[in-house]
This record gives C-alpha cells, structure tokens and sequence, in this order.
C-alpha cells in the first residue's frame, strides 16, 4: 500500500474538510486502488506528501525529497504562489501559466463537487428525474470582475428566461444542498470566475453528478476532461449569442436525451479521474515522481502572503 500524507487549509471545519477528501472514495476510506490517502493526519512517515493549495502551520515528515507535490488551487486572477514556497516541492500541478518550477504539470485542480452525496451514492444513480426545465447557479459575490460579470450575466438570463428558469444561489435564493438546484433540472448554467486554460472547478462537474446538461463558460480546453457532446460553450461577453444558443438547445425536445449518455460518461470521468484524489493516484501511478526512493526527514514551511490570508478570510465566509 502507498501512503500519501495529504495536507490542506483548514478554511473550513476541520471534520467537514477531510468529509469531503473521503467521500471522493468508495465507502468513505479515503483508499484509491492501492494507495491510502491520510488528509490533515499527523503520521510520521509516507511515500509521497502531497499540499493542496496551501499549509496552516509548519509540516514535518519523514519522506522521499522527489515525491513531494503542491496543487495550486487558484487561477492567476485571484492569487499568485510565492517562487520560495513552490521551490519546496519537487513538483507542482497547477492551472497558471509562467510560474517559475523546474517540475510542473498544466492540469485543472481536482475541486470537489458541492453536493453532499459520496462516491458510492452517485455511481450507484444510473438515473435522475427531470420535471424542471432550467436552473442558474450564481453568487451575489462581487469579490473579483469575475464574480461581477457572472452575477450580471445571470440576473440578464434569468430576466431574460423568466418562469422557464429559475436562479438560486448565495444572497439571492440559498440552498443547502447543491444537489437540490441541479437534480430535478435537465439543464443548468456553469460558469467558471475566471478564464484560463485548465481552470475547471467543480461547478461543470457538480451538473454531470445530477445528469444535469450544463451550458459552460470557462477553460478554452474543457474537452481535455470531459466529452464535448456533454456541454454547450456559451460567452457571457456576449448576451445576444449566448441566449439564443441555450434557447435553441432547450426547445429541442430530443437534445436532452440524445446527450444523455455523454452526459453520464463525463460524471464517470469527474468521479473517477477528474476529482482531487484520483488524479492524484492517476499522477502518482503514471509516474509523476521518479528517482530512488529514499526517505529523509523534511520540513515544510506555510506560504505567509497577504494573497493566502485573503483567500483564508474569503473562504470562511463563502467561496461560490
């Protein structure tokens, strides 16, 4: 068995942090096909340690040098990692380009999706019940221009839409399960806060888990991850295109079931490669790290930026 020690922010409670990396694995053991993920665990010794977005304190571990990873997070819009933080990992996943690492791999963060459901639970929903026509997923956030055009953009939809849509979302109408605006809806708008090659959160993957067509604005390269008959691009810079496209799609009365089956292949590839912990055994098994295998004792130092006690403060108060 390959031990992975796994450290993240505690931006939320601590419990509800590590609920979420074990419900991205079959029966909540936080266990992926030969490889044993500790998350926010004090353990002495691993064969690989792997830092999420940021540390809250000092982290000491007995480990090889070579298989020390950090996966960035954020895109550049909101935040930038400190050339001395990285340089203590041997490698880095991240969405921005022109970071300075010897070792780094373009790839999307690993999100997890919102809804509370486990691993078990979705792959074991081979079918969900549509009796809603449209649903908006937004935030009255305004914390970047991201944030602002994605709010303006849906209020115009839903405005546009009227009856046939309905909005949810932070500020405007809550939810306490994501699940619950996505679900009894075959489609749903996702749009990412920022645009960049790579960027993919969980909110394109939050509409797949409930079998939920969404219409998508966000990275250029979103068919890397997912099959392109699952999604429809829309452009939120541009009004008039994008609501006659999501007009034309929903008046199809066949698209939906049509594009059922591609739908369910992206769920599977969310839950299955795209989520944080397997890609992280898909990296670790494809050999991300190479080299001898001996461990030394390591130290590991928090990222003390105004960027990542922004971050901190904005998490705890909400990050959609």
């Amino acid at each position: 068995m390959i031990i992975v020690k796994l450290s993240t922010p505690l931006f939320e409670v601590p419990q509800e942090v590590l609920a979420n990396i074990l419900k991205q694995t079959p029966s909540c053991l936080g266990r992926w096909e030969g490889i044993q993920f500790y998350a926010n665990t004090d353990i002495e010794s691993c064969d690989f340690y792997i830092v999420f977005e940021g540390l809250e304190k000092k982290e000491k571990i007995l480990c090889p040098p070579q298989n020390t990873v950090f996966v960035a997070a954020e895109p550049s819009s909101l935040k930038r990692y400190g050339e001395s933080f990285l340089a203590q990992f041997a490698t880095i996943i991240i969405c921005q380009r022109g970071m300075k690492h010897g070792n780094k791999y373009y790839n999307q963060p690993g999100h997890t999706w919102f809804t509370k459901k486990n691993y078990d639970e979705l792959m074991r929903t081979a079918s969900v019940q549509k009796n809603k026509l449209l649903s908006i997923v937004t935030s009255n956030k305004q914390g970047s221009e991201g944030h602002k055009k994605r709010y303006e953009f849906c209020l115009k939809l839903k405005e546009y839409f009227g009856d046939s849509a309905d909005l949810y979302g932070r500020g405007i109408s809550e939810f306490e399960d994501k699940w619950d605006v996505l679900a009894p809806y075959k489609y749903s708008v996702a749009i990412e806060n920022y645009i960049e090659p790579d960027w993919v959160t969980e909110k394109i993957g939050d509409c797949f888990l409930a079998h939920t067509f969404p219409f998508y604005y966000g990275a250029p390269n979103i068919s890397k991850y997912y099959r392109e008959e699952s999604f429809v691009n829309i452009d939120i810079d541009n009004f008039e295109l994008s609501s006659r496209k999501i007009e034309e799609v929903v008046a199809d009365k066949f698209h939906y079931e049509n594009n059922l089956p591609a739908l369910i292949d992206s769920k599977t590839r969310y839950l299955n490669n795209v989520s944080l912990v397997p890609m992280l055994h898909n990296f670790i098994m494809g050999g991300i790290c190479k080299g001898k295998q001996h461990k030394e004792q390591m130290v590991f130092y928090p990222e003390k930026s105004k960027a990542f006690l922004f971050f901190k403060k904005m998490f705890k108060h909400g990050s959609n």
